[in-house]
This record gives structure tokens, sequence and C-alpha cells, in this order.
């Protein structure tokens, strides 16, 4: 399984819910019909302050069965297909300022299926100009992070780690060196990781709704 991401923005002038009308009613079926992606999923933050937080309007993930099948949808996008994703994605999208990565995963515990818990993700920033690869992005999350998977209440962990840029991100901005998920019984677990978190000076979590069609693996 071959894995990618998005950290997504809306244009300008359009709110937060007709970001996401246009992404669930027109782009996410689009998607589907044209493209067929093994597994597909949109990850919303539940507040302005999330959005803020994250510095995103949608965290999006997208599963390809193998490589053949990336290269199928890689090929589709070089041609019509690839024109009418980017026409449609400048009606709701600020295009530029997204930014894409095929990741590699560590995960703990098994990931529930969307809806069936509380999500919520950190993203570890980068210094401008720095990008996958670089030595400082190679945290090691499965130590620093034991005491918090050991709170009551956390159901599981995935630690996203970008590959390779597929979409750089704008000149003179923050890359992603890791992308923290967690899976949590409720909102007063997500209070105790996020204390744990301001102790560790570790990236604070954000709340984000879950929408889409993973792929749903057990740990390694």
């Amino acid at each position: 399984m071959i894995k990618s991401v998005g950290l997504l923005q809306r244009r300008e002038g359009l709110d937060a819910a007709g970001f996401r009308d246009h992404y669930e009613q027109q782009h996410a079926p689009l998607a589907r019909e044209l493209l067929g992606f093994s597994g597909y999923q949109r990850n919303y933050p539940e507040s302005s302050a999330a959005r803020e937080g994250l510095g995103l309007d949608v965290f999006s993930e997208f599963w390809f069965r193998d490589a053949e099948e990336r290269g199928r949808i890689a090929q589709l996008m070089q041609g019509d297909v690839g024109l009418r994703f980017r026409e449609d994605e400048f009606r709701f999208m600020n295009r530029p300022a997204n930014h894409s990565y095929e990741v590699g995963e560590t995960q703990h515990g098994i990931r529930p299926p969307p809806g069936a818990s509380l999500r919520a993700i950190a993203i570890q920033r980068l210094a401008p100009g720095r990008g996958p690869g670089e030595a400082e992005r190679r945290v090691d999350l499965e130590t620093t992070r034991v005491r918090e998977r050991e709170i009551s209440g956390v159901i599981a962990s995935l630690y996203t780690v970008p590959r390779r840029a597929v979409k750089e991100p704008p000149a003179g901005s923050p890359g992603v060196g890791c992308i923290e998920s967690l899976w949590l019984e409720g909102r007063e677990v997500l209070d105790a990781c996020n204390a744990w978190r301001r102790e560790a000076d570790a990236p604070i979590l954000w709340e984000v709704e879950e929408v889409g069609a993973p792929i749903l693996s057990p740990p390694p």
C-alpha cells in the first residue's frame, strides 16, 4: 500500500462551510468517479481555532493499492482528467498554498473507523526551505510519545512522515516534518494529551472530523 496526504486551504472569499460543501458535493465525487482511489478520507478541523492552529482547511489522505495504481492515476492527471481537477480546485481551493507528500507511517494500536472516536492531529513544521529527508524531521516518535500513548483513553496513534514532496509548499513557507494522529475516547482525553504536550514542548493536538473511506490496517 502507498499513501499520500494533502494539506489544503480554501480560496480567498470562501468560508469554511462553503469550502467543505464544494469538496464533499463536487470534488470528492469527481475523484471517486474518475480516479478511484483505493482509500480516500478528508479530515476537517472542528473549529476556527483548529483551522488556525493546523494552518489548513482540510487534511486529506489518499491510499493506492500499489505502484501500478499510483502510476495509473498520475497518468490520468497529466491529461484531460487532470485539467478537470485543476479547474475545479481553483473554484474552492487556494491551490498555490496547498502542499502534498508521499508518506511513510508508524502505527500503534488499531485505527478506528471514521466517527467511532475522536481524532486529533498535530503538525510538526520544518523551518522554511527544509523539506522531506532533512535530519531535523527524523524524530523518534515511537520513543518520545510513549508516555502519551499510556494516557487512559488513547486508542491508537499514527505518525505520518513525508518521504517526498508531491507538491511543494509555497516558497518561504514551512514544510512538514511529521503529522501526528491520535484516536481518543473523548475530549477529556484530548485535554490530558495536550497537558502532557505542553509540558513536553510538543505540538498541540486539534480535533478533526473524519469523512470518507480510509484503508484501515493493523499496526505492523
